[in-house]
């Protein structure tokens, strides 16, 4: 009975140690494992942040190629619009220009119908007026120094009407005098 007991509890030793070392396997096993897991987690979760920052790098790489893609309309438009501007002073400069030479044109037109129609018309009776009495006088040095004058006066009438013409604008000239 005692060998039997004895080997019994011997068998029952040897089966404990057994499954302590078996336990003692399994919890290696086990902390293996988790070591790995956490690894792993370790790797996703770097990977993960990895990912993260190298997609804010391309979203910032991104909108820095829009802000400057945008700034570059921004400056066509401002060129574009200094042009506009550029083009509507040059139409109001040429607008002026063109009010100063009607204007002017008007001045001449004005002077040339002075001179045509106000001095030459006086010059034209003075012109008559000498005529009439240069046949009427007897003497005749006195009668070639009146014809004389209404030569001149004839000559600067004729001088009067060119410069009157001269001074007309085109135009005027064209469609009417």
């Amino acid at each position: 009975g005692t060998t039997e007991a004895v080997n019994q509890l011997e068998m029952k030793y040897r089966t404990v140690q057994k499954d302590k070392e078996i336990a003692g396997k399994q919890l290696l096993i086990l902390n293996q494992h988790n070591q790995l897991m956490h690894k792993n987690t370790l790797l996703l979760v770097s990977a993960l942040c990895i990912l993260l920052l190298l997609l804010g790098v391309l979203l910032l790489i991104m909108r820095f190629r829009s802000n400057k893609h945008y700034q570059h309309l921004q400056e066509e438009k401002i060129r574009s619009i200094a042009r506009e501007m550029e083009l509507v002073k040059q139409g109001e400069e040429i607008n002026v220009m063109q009010a100063l030479i009607k204007g002017e044109e008007r001045e001449r037109e004005r002077i040339a119908k002075e001179l045509h129609d106000g001095v030459g018309g006086m010059l034209a009776a003075i012109q008559m007026q000498f005529s009439t009495l240069g046949n009427n006088y007897d003497d005749d040095i006195k009668g070639k120094q009146i014809n004389k004058i209404v030569k001149m006066l004839s000559d600067t009438a004729t001088e009067i009407r060119k410069t009157a013409h001269n001074l007309m604008p085109d135009i005027v000239l064209k469609h009417s005098l």
